[in-house]
């Protein structure tokens, strides 16, 4: 009962590489930057973080 063996049996890894899709090149996922016109952001507010104090896992509290 020996189903496997000898010469002419693929490997693993030839076995695979032909299961394996093959996708060509990734496209590229970069983005330009922002155009940002400081002058069109002026009257943007920049608020303060309001809530509770942040924590950490060093200290759950909130202590310091």
């Amino acid at each position: 009962m020996c189903f496997g063996g000898g010469s002419s049996a693929k490997s693993a890894d030839a076995f695979y590489s032909e299961m394996k899709p093959k996708f060509g090149v990734l496209p590229s996922l970069s983005q330009e930057k922002a155009k940002r016109n400081p002058q069109e952001m002026k009257d943007v507010v920049k608020a303060e973080r309001v809530g509770q104090k942040r924590r950490s896992l060093l200290y759950p509290t909130g202590g310091e």
